[in-house]
């Protein structure tokens, strides 16, 4: 069979703006930053990041799905 070997890398984790008090305000929380890029042909072609404030950020356990913009440099 076909067998793909990663090298471990530490997970980034960033400060995000999160809501509190029944939306009124909000706070910085330090989160888990999974980024996933979608490629087609090596070209990035989307995206999307999952943020947790454990390890495992997948969404059934309580992770969630936040916007991924892809913003390219302006030509000069």
């Amino acid at each position: 069979g076909d067998y793909l070997v990663q090298e471990r890398v530490k997970t980034a984790k960033e400060f995000f703006p999160t809501l509190v008090d029944g939306g009124d305000k909000f706070h910085m929380v330090e989160q888990l930053v999974d980024l996933d890029p979608l490629l087609f042909n090596g070209v990035v072609g989307s995206a999307f990041t999952r943020l947790s404030s454990t390890e495992l950020a997948n969404v059934s356990s309580g992770g969630g799905m936040v916007p991924t913009f892809i913003i390219k440099e302006r030509s000069q």
